[in-house]
């Protein structure tokens, strides 16, 4: 039997195993760059209690400047991407540590003579060894740095390979579930019962219903592969499809479409607005003394769409198969969800418009 694998993440590596390294790192150094005579006369005079302290000092101080160096990390991790701007991010993160750590030497090294009075003879080496020390320290503390910006990057890039996979396996699945819902057997049927009933009433009415039916699908065709189309094409399409939907339910489905030019040439992903009026359509009842109203608007970065409540049954309203599909699709093409709302009166899809 295997056993598991502990995985740390960057910050419990630098916690646990890169700080104390670099206290003792420091702490060494300091020693090799004092001169072997100061050493000898310190602990003649003071015995282990100067090398005690400094050890502690050096390495809170270290554990101080990795806990910065991570809370640095989280805060870059909002304005520079690992993923598209590593060169620029790994300066800043080392820039920002350089000078913290030199700062903080600065401080560690009053705090150590604070609680340590030297002996007259190390008075007028103290100002060396504190500007000495500082640098050292923030040039040990770079190479900590250097550890964790490497860590972190591999994790973040190994984290967006994984996404990146999952992202591809969703859009797989979402195509799949797209085709079954956009060439779903149950609308196919209820069009060509409808378009049996117009060829036996009104032959040229069934010849614009036929005409509707062969750009509903032939957009299905041709925009199965794509990510994205432009609004303007997605409202064609919806022109098509609302044609054969107010054929079959008449007065009682309304639908008002208000798009400022401005957004037509914006992008999401394709079928989304057929799938959800079928949506609309398909959870509600609708007749024309209670018709349903649907609503279609955008505002720059969202597209809206909403629709009175009058659910089929006791249920409630669900949302299905379809605005799983569309959810998926949208996370992929720009990582932003959709908002879905249910008002009680009323329910809400706003789809982000790239």
């Amino acid at each position: 039997m295997k056993r598991p694998r502990l995985k740390l993440s960057p910050e419990q590596w630098m916690r646990y195993l890169v700080s104390p390294l670099l206290g003792i790192a420091t702490n060494e150094a300091i020693k090799a760059t004092t001169a072997q005579h100061i050493i000898d006369k310190l602990v003649k005079e003071s015995g282990a209690f100067p090398f005690v302290l400094s050890f502690v000092v050096c390495m809170i101080g270290m554990a101080i400047v990795v806990e910065i160096n991570i809370a640095v990390s989280r805060r870059l991790d909002r304005f520079l991407k690992w993923n598209k701007q590593p060169l620029r991010r790994a300066s800043v993160q080392f820039l920002i540590v350089a000078v913290v750590t030199a700062l903080l030497s600065l401080t560690g090294s009053a705090i150590y003579f604070m609680l340590y009075q030297a002996p007259d003879f190390v008075q007028p080496l103290i100002f060396e060894g504190v500007i000495r020390n500082a640098l050292m320290s923030a040039f040990i503390a770079l190479g900590g740095a250097g550890i964790y910006v490497t860590i972190s990057f591999f994790h973040h890039w190994n984290f967006s390979q994984i996404e990146a996979e999952r992202y591809k396996i969703a859009a797989a699945e979402a195509q799949i579930e797209a085709l079954k819902a956009q060439l779903d057997p149950h609308f196919m049927f209820n069009s060509l019962n409808t378009l049996t009933e117009l060829v036996e009433i009104n032959s040229n009415k069934s010849l614009e219903f036929l005409k509707s039916f062969g750009q509903v699908y032939r957009y299905v065709l041709q925009t199965r592969e794509h990510e994205s189309v432009a609004l303007q094409e997605e409202l064609d399409f919806a022109d098509a499809y609302l044609y054969l939907l107010k054929t079959r339910f008449g007065e009682a489905l309304q639908v008002e479409i208000n798009i400022p030019e401005s957004d037509l040439s914006r992008h999401l992903p394709p079928m989304t607005l057929q799938l959800l009026l079928e949506n609309a359509v398909k959870h509600n009842v609708l007749t024309t003394s209670k018709p349903l109203l649907v609503q279609i608007t955008s505002d720059a970065q969202w597209l809206t769409v909403q629709n009175n409540l009058q659910p089929k049954s006791s249920k409630g309203y669900s949302s299905g198969i379809g605005l799983k599909n569309i959810t998926e699709r949208v996370l992929r093409l720009n990582q932003k969800e959709p908002v879905i709302e249910n008002g009680g009166a009323f329910f809400r899809v706003k789809i982000p418009l790239q």
